[in-house]
């Protein structure tokens, strides 16, 4: 998906796990788009969602989009497990902010990563695991 200030392009590496790269200041459109595809593969799964979010060239996002994703990571269960890489000093504030909210809340569901070595070891580590079990 692009817009006129972003892109996103999600790619399935395995069932409900994603990964993702992102670039410019992300619309509320990009998270809404998230969500939706979210929701879809850990349905089809069957299991929760684990995403991978290259967000090193993200400079920003809409605040409204980052409440609907948030909410969203509350209410999903089983929990989405996210991964964010981001270079963006004010980004990498807000994913902080929104870690400590869904841990307040008993959902430590978010790692956030600042060294791009770490995050892809994170995500090749992943797609060579086995694959957790089905929920009824």
């Amino acid at each position: 998906m692009e817009t006129d200030r972003a892109s996103i392009r999600i790619l399935r590496q395995g069932p409900a796990l994603l990964s993702s790269v992102s670039t410019g200041f992300m619309p509320l459109e990009i998270a809404e788009l998230l969500i939706r595809i979210g929701d879809e593969e850990a349905d089809r799964a069957g299991r929760g969602l684990v995403h991978f979010l290259d967000w090193r060239a993200v400079t920003g996002y809409d605040g409204e989009g980052r409440k609907r994703c948030t909410a969203w990571a509350l209410r999903r269960h089983p929990s989405p497990e996210l991964h964010i890489l981001s270079s963006h000093r004010l980004v990498r504030m807000g994913l902080s902010a929104a870690s400590m909210m869904l841990a307040v809340a008993g959902k430590r569901i978010l790692r956030a990563y600042e060294r791009a070595d770490d995050f892809d070891a994170a995500l090749a580590d992943r797609v060579r695991a086995p694959l957790p079990k089905r929920m009824p």
